[in-house]
């Protein structure tokens, strides 16, 4: 399963290559073929993430796709620019909460945006979700922009947060 866009590839992460990430020494990268970014796990996501290696590892490779880091690869460049994840399981009326980030190296270049384009598109495409969410701070411009341009609306206010959504 690849998302494939004019710049990027985008792709769930399967239990072996989540261990090669988490191992955070540049085998997921000669594994991939990739250049070495300069990015590093942040110790908050650590733990997170390996609770995830450890529910892939009793998962179906199906279900991989809601279940685990995607990660975005620039096609030209051949790095690690970003990653995407559904943040659960669709909800009873098929929406998904997501969460994203990228490098800073690669920001305001429209390449999340792009990212996010491809996802949704994959989302219509397959019957993963019929809306998906996204919550940004209030002062995050960069990220409102990013899901504004990726068609997301703005749909409430929650103290310093702000709530998007996109049908799919």
């Amino acid at each position: 399963m690849k998302i494939e866009t004019k710049r990027l590839e985008v792709f769930p992460l399967n239990y072996a290559l989540l261990g090669l990430y988490l191992a955070n020494n540049g085998s997921f990268e000669a594994f991939l073929r990739l250049k070495k970014s300069k990015y590093e796990i942040p110790a908050h996501l650590i733990e997170p993430l390996k609770m995830i290696q450890l529910m892939l590892l009793k998962l179906a490779e199906d279900d991989s796709k809601t279940h685990s880091l995607w990660i975005i690869i620039d096609k030209k460049r051949r790095v690690n620019i970003g990653s995407f994840m559904f943040k659960n399981k669709p909800n009873k009326n098929k929406t998904i909460e997501i969460g994203y980030g990228i490098e800073p190296d690669f920001q305001n270049q429209g390449y999340m945006t792009e990212a996010l384009i491809g996802i949704v598109d994959y989302c219509k495409k397959s019957s993963i979700c019929k809306k998906l969410k996204a919550e940004t701070l209030s002062e995050n411009i960069a990220s409102q922009k990013v899901l504004q341009n990726a068609g997301f609306k703005k749909k409430y206010a929650k103290k310093v947060n702000f709530w998007f959504e996109i049908d799919c």
